[in-house]
């Protein structure tokens, strides 16, 4: 009988000593996740605002191909759109510019402001493939707008900071885009990308596959020109003369995205704001000009 109980206690001190390493090892593991995953996304190289040299954002991958007039996104391709979604269904596009922080359009959430009421999804270009593991869900924690007092119209200072409630990981499929830099250029005739889940034509469907397309930077002043209406020096321009590809309803709050001479990374040189129709001759879409809030964005990203 004594045989028997040092064969247990023996055998009950090697299992809890065996419990004790591993709930030890799970919480290293848990330290060094965490810590590692603050180090992605606090990267200091990106809150240098004049060169992207050293900043993990933007990844340009290859593309082949080149919304309205678009083709389709492979995974992985622009692993920084966001889809905002409300009762589970997609609202507005966004675009990823830390692991906790979302740019979008300030008019996408007129049908709620409860950050609560709103979802955050990465690492997806199907909407429907809902149980892709490379997906990764965030409930909004808080949304930032820009003072509004200085907006001179419903449609000036069209952006909006969302908070997620917890970081995304990174990986290959969820990655940030870069913001603006201070001596960031944009030009007439530049060339540059615009992403979203909208509408494939002014009265048409929606697309569950996100979709990519290039459009041209218009001057200010030609645009207004076209659009008969004003255009702020918060806005930027951009289309096609002919039409036929363009932003539509439900790619509001997405990227136009131009890349870095430098470093040909992604800079987030617009969000998808208003237009007049969806793809219509001589009717550029109107984006909200980042590089115009370029320190109120860093104030909050890089807090």
């Amino acid at each position: 009988m004594k045989l028997i109980d040092t064969k247990l206690l023996k055998l009950l001190a090697f299992s809890g000593a065996f419990l004790l390493l591993v709930a030890v090892g799970g919480v290293i593991a848990l330290v060094v996740i965490a810590i590692h995953g603050n180090v992605k996304c606090t990267n200091t190289g990106c809150k240098n605002s004049t060169s992207l040299i050293n900043c993990n954002c933007g990844t340009l991958k290859a593309a082949t191909s080149r919304i309205i007039g678009g083709s389709d996104v492979r995974n992985g391709q622009y692993p920084f759109q966001v889809s905002l979604q409300t009762n589970n269904s997609h609202i507005c596009g966004g675009t990823l510019v830390s692991c906790s922080w979302v740019l979008t359009a300030r008019h996408c959430f007129s049908r709620s402001k409860n950050p609560q009421d709103w979802v955050a999804v990465v690492g997806t270009v199907n909407l429907n493939d809902v149980t892709s593991p490379n997906i990764q869900e965030r409930v909004i924690k808080n949304i930032v707008y820009y003072d509004l007092n200085t907006s001179s119209s419903a449609v000036d200072n069209d952006i909006a900071l969302v908070e997620l409630q917890s970081p995304v990981a990174f990986n290959e499929f969820v990655q940030p885009a870069c913001l603006p830099l201070d001596t960031t250029k944009l030009t007439t005739g530049q060339t540059c990308t615009i992403l979203g889940w909208g509408l494939t034509s002014e009265k048409g469907s929606p697309s569950f596959n996100l979709l990519q397309a290039q459009i041209n930077l218009y001057n200010s002043s030609e645009c207004q020109k076209q659009l008969e209406m004003p255009i702020t020096k918060s806005m930027i321009c951009a289309g096609r003369p002919n039409g036929g590809v363009d932003t539509c309803q439900g790619d509001s709050g997405g990227p136009l995205l131009c890349a870095d001479q430098e470093t040909n990374k992604w800079i987030v040189a617009g969000i998808t704001s208003f237009g007049k129709g969806c793809g219509r001759q001589n009717s550029p879409g109107v984006y909200t000009r980042t590089t115009e809030f370029n320190s109120w964005i860093r104030s909050y990203v890089f807090s």
